[in-house]
């Protein structure tokens, strides 16, 4: 009996094995004749979009701002390289601006987390953040966040940011 269970196990695992290497005809059949080249096919869905790469890129470049040396001045050049060169920051109702062009910011961003799209109908305005710390002088603020976003030149730039 024992024989005859591991012979059927083998017979089984075998066949199992047999029918993962062999193509699908569905498979065949669905597939077009000619392949397209991959720069002509639809985007990955994970891929992230412009607006959402510009939005990524001010957020981490604010983040270290507040470092000095040249790891401060790349963080300045990369919020610059995204943002318009003063954006109105709005948080817990006091308005301060983060200089971009001048390279200050009373404010600076501790972390941020759930970044997605906001939308008015269909067009982009720009993103939210789910959860967004800032430190104002001593007092740190939390909440939700938005980025207002705008495309100038086939380029997305950070116009605003305001926290809750």
């Amino acid at each position: 009996m024992r024989l005859f269970c591991k012979l059927l196990l083998s017979v089984l695992l075998a066949a199992s094995v047999a029918r993962a290497q062999t193509p699908s005809t569905d498979a065949a059949k669905t597939e077009p004749a000619t392949s397209a080249p991959d720069s002509a096919q639809a985007p990955k869905a994970d891929a992230p979009r412009p607006y959402v790469e510009s939005a990524l890129t001010f957020l981490r470049a604010f983040t270290h701002t507040n470092r000095t040396g040249p790891e401060g001045e790349k963080a300045w050049a990369d919020l610059r390289s995204v943002s318009a060169d003063k954006v109105p920051l709005k948080v817990g109702g006091k308005d301060l601006v983060i200089d971009a062009a001048a390279g200050h910011s009373n404010a600076m961003l501790i972390r941020f987390a759930k970044v997605s799209t906001w939308r008015e109908a269909l067009d982009v305005q720009g993103v939210t953040i789910e959860k967004t710390q800032l430190r104002v002088g001593d007092e740190e603020h939390s909440g939700k966040a938005r980025l207002k976003l705008a495309e100038k030149d086939g380029k997305w730039i950070v116009e605003s940011f305001e926290v809750e």
